[in-house]
C-alpha cells in the first residue's frame, strides 16, 4: 500500500514538517517544541483528513489517528483533536508544572516522612 502524506503546521510559529507514512500507515515526527499544531493527511483516491488545534506540552508523546475515507481529492475530513486521557504511545506519566502545583510539591517534600 503506498504511503499517506502527512503535514504538521505550528499554528503560531508557521513551523512546518512533511513526512510520509510506512506501508502499515504510521507515522512518528519528533521533536517538536510545545506548541498548537494542525496535522492533515492526504493519500491519492481518499478524502483529505485534518486534526485542528492538537495541543502538544513538554514532554509529551500524542497519539492522532486517522481514518482515510474513500472519495474524491477535493474533499476534506476534519477531526477535532481533543485531549488525549490515556497515552497509548507508552506508560509515561506527565503534565504541566505550574507555580501552584510545584510550591505546593515542595512543601511536601520538605514535610515527608524522616
Amino acid at each position: 500500500m503506498p504511503p499517506a502524506a502527512v503535514d504538521l503546521k505550528s499554528t503560531a510559529t508557521g513551523l512546518h514538517r512533511a513526512i510520509s507514512s510506512n506501508e502499515q500507515g504510521l507515522y512518528e515526527i519528533t521533536p517538536l517544541p510545545v506548541g498548537r499544531y494542525t496535522v492533515t493527511v492526504n493519500k491519492p483516491g481518499f478524502r483529505q483528513a485534518t486534526a485542528s488545534e492538537v495541543d502538544l506540552q513538554y514532554g509529551e508523546t500524542r497519539t492522532i489517528d486517522f481514518t482515510l475515507q474513500v472519495g474524491g481529492t477535493s474533499e476534506t475530513v476534519e477531526v477535532t483533536a481533543a485531549p488525549e486521557a490515556l497515552n497509548r504511545t507508552n506508560a509515561e506519566v506527565a503534565g504541566v508544572m505550574n507555580r501552584r502545583k510545584s510550591r505546593r510539591f515542595r512543601s511536601a517534600a520538605a514535610t515527608g516522612p524522616a
